[in-house]
C-alpha cells in the first residue's frame, strides 16, 4: 500500500512538473478567438510595423491572425497563427527583416528619412508632384491613398510593411500584386497599337507615353517601358475619362487618347457639304492619295510641323500643296497639310487616320480634293 502510494505521488509531481515546463514555454500566448489586453499589445506591435491596419481591439480575430502570419513568415518562424514566447520577443525586438525603410509604419504627421524615401517613391511612380521633403503632410497623404486604391490596398494613407512591399516591386503572390517592371529583355514587346499592358516595352509603349506625357498625365521622357509610373499615369487618365482604370491601353483607351481636345491640336475633322460634292468655294484638285497612321511600327509620332499624327492631318509636298493649307476631301472631311514625306512628291498627298486598320481600309485612291478659301 505504502509503495502504491509513493508511485501515485510521483506520478503526480512528474505530471505537475511537466505542466509547469509546459507551461513555461507558452507563458505568453495570443491565439484565434482570444481576446485582452495581450491581444492588443501584438495588435499594437503589428500595426506599428505596418502588418496590421485599423485599431488594436484586443480582439484576435482572422485579420489579426493573417497579420501574425505575414509578420511570421517575413522573420523565417513557423507562420501558424499564433503568438507564443518566440514571435512576441521578435515583435518586441522590433526586429527589421527587410531593409532599414521599412522599419515601423509611415503615418501622416512623420517627418524624417523614412518619409523622405517614401516620398521619393511616390514620386518615381507618378502619384506624387512635389519635392521630398521629409514631411508627411497633406499632399503626401492623398498621394499615398491613390497608390493604395489603385493597388487594391486598404486605404489608410498609412505606410506599413504592405503598402511599403508594393512601392519597392517586392510583393508577390497577390491577384492586385504589382510586382514592378521586369527586364526589358525579360517582358513583353509592344508593337505600335497593340494591347498595353504593365511590364510591357517597345514603340507601342512609347506611343502611349508621348501621349500621356503631351496630356500632362506622365512627366519625363518616354523611355518605352511600362512601368509603375506610366501605369498610374494611364489609370489616371482613364478614370478622368470615364474609363475602367485598369491601366491596359486598349480600343476604348486608345480612342480616348486620340480624340481628347489636349490632343488634338491640329484641325478638328468635320463633315463640309456632302461627301459626293464639293465644298462652296472649294478649288477641285486631282491626287493620288494613300494613307498612314501614327500606329504603324516605325512611323514618327509627329508631323514636320511638331503635331501629332492624327486623323485631319494630311502629308503633302509643299511645292504642290503648301503647308497650312486647309482642305477638303471627300468621304473624310476637312484637313490640314501639316506634313511631309521623302515620297511625297507632286499631287500625292498622304492622309492621316487614328488607327492602322483606318489605313489599310483606305488603301490607294485616284480621287478629287477641293482646296479651302
Amino acid at each position: 500500500m505504502k509503495g502504491r502510494w509513493i508511485a501515485w505521488a510521483g506520478a503526480l509531481l512528474l505530471s505537475i512538473s511537466v505542466a509547469a515546463t509546459g507551461f513555461a514555454k507558452s507563458a505568453f500566448l495570443v491565439k484565434e478567438g482570444m481576446r485582452g489586453d495581450n491581444v492588443r499589445q501584438v495588435q499594437e506591435l503589428l500595426i506599428a510595423q505596418g502588418f496590421l491596419s485599423g485599431k488594436a481591439d484586443g480582439i484576435c480575430g482572422a485579420k489579426t491572425v493573417e497579420a501574425i502570419k505575414r509578420f511570421q513568415r517575413e522573420a523565417g518562424l513557423k507562420a501558424d497563427g499564433i503568438c507564443g514566447d518566440e514571435t512576441y520577443a521578435r515583435m518586441r525586438a522590433g526586429e527589421d527583416i527587410s531593409s532599414a525603410k521599412t522599419k515601423g509604419a509611415v503615418k501622416p504627421g512623420m517627418r524624417g528619412d523614412r518619409v523622405r524615401a517614401m516620398q521619393e517613391l511616390l514620386v518615381k511612380h507618378g502619384y506624387l508632384h512635389a519635392e521630398p521633403d521629409g514631411v508627411f503632410g497633406k499632399m503626401t497623404e492623398e498621394a499615398l491613398r491613390g497608390f493604395q486604391r489603385d493597388q487594391g490596398l486598404t486605404v489608410d494613407g498609412i505606410c506599413g510593411r504592405t503598402t511599403l512591399a508594393y512601392l519597392e516591386g517586392r510583393q508577390s503572390g497577390s491577384p492586385n500584386a504589382y510586382t514592378g517592371v521586369k527586364p526589358k529583355e525579360q517582358s513583353a514587346y509592344a508593337a505600335v497599337g497593340s494591347v498595353i499592358k504593365p511590364g510591357m516595352h517597345g514603340d507601342g509603349v512609347i506611343l502611349v507615353q508621348e501621349y500621356l506625357i503631351d496630356l500632362g498625365y506622365l512627366s519625363g521622357e518616354a523611355d518605352g517601358i511600362y512601368g509603375p509610373g506610366s501605369v498610374a499615369a494611364m489609370k489616371k487618365f482613364q478614370r478622368e475619362n470615364g474609363l475602367n482604370p485598369d491601366g491596359i491601353c486598349g480600343r476604348a483607351t486608345y480612342a480616348a487618347l486620340q480624340v481628347s481636345p489636349q490632343v488634338m491640336d491640329g484641325p478638328t475633322p468635320q463633315k463640309h457639304g456632302t461627301d459626293d460634292g464639293a465644298p462652296p468655294s472649294g478649288r477641285p484638285v486631282r491626287v493620288h492619295a494613300t494613307a498612314y497612321s501614327a500606329m504603324e511600327s516605325g512611323m514618327s509620332l509627329h508631323t514636320a510641323t511638331g503635331k501629332f499624327v492624327q486623323r485631319g492631318i494630311i502629308a503633302v509636298d509643299p511645292s504642290f500643296i503648301p503647308l497650312g493649307t486647309r482642305v477638303y476631301i471627300p468621304g473624310y472631311g476637312e484637313a490640314t497639310a501639316d506634313d511631309t514625306g521623302g515620297s511625297i512628291k507632286g499631287n500625292r498627298i498622304d492622309i492621316a487616320f487614328d488607327t492602322t486598320q483606318e489605313a489599310l481600309d483606305f488603301g490607294r485612291r485616284e480621287i478629287t480634293i477641293y482646296i479651302l478659301e
